[in-house]
């Protein structure tokens, strides 16, 4: 959760809002959220 919570407050800080679902901060945010639900691990914070 502090991925997500991250990943989300920098890209708030950048200016992003969600309002398209085909860009990437929607989509990785959408994939973390379903990663959770599953069980799976998110990346990590170096991208792989």
């Amino acid at each position: 959760m502090t991925y997500l919570h991250d990943f989300a407050e920098a890209a708030f800080r950048r200016g992003w809002w969600p309002g398209d679902a085909r860009d990437w901060e929607f989509v990785r945010i959408v994939t973390v959220c379903w990663m959770m639900r599953h069980g799976a691990a998110p990346p990590s914070k170096n991208g792989s």
